[in-house]
């Protein structure tokens, strides 16, 4: 990862839901929800369109901070395909 996009990356730690207009932020909870109910195909679809939708926004750093963490943790969790597209995924978005 190159240095200017790792800070990209690590400006989505200090970005808050307060930072999205109301649709971002609409979309945001819906992704975190689908997450949390194990719903990971339409989470990463969700954040995936925040991502490509507003690049450069606090919703596209939060999106791809947030896809960042769960494919590392599937990875983790040994759910190496899914992670592995979540990667093509996010170098395709330019991480």
């Amino acid at each position: 990862m190159l240095v200017s996009q790792q800070a990209e990356l690590e400006k989505g730690l200090t970005a808050t839901e307060a930072d999205l207009t109301p649709y971002q932020a609409a979309q945001w909870r819906m992704a975190r929800r689908w997450e949390e109910q194990g719903k990971l195909h339409q989470a990463i679809a969700a954040y995936c369109q925040l991502a490509e939708r507003w690049p450069r926004t606090p919703a596209a750093r939060l999106a791809l901070g947030r896809m960042m963490a769960l494919a590392t943790d599937l990875e983790r969790r040994g759910a190496e395909r899914l992670a592995l597209d979540l990667y093509r995924k996010l170098e395709e978005l330019g991480l």
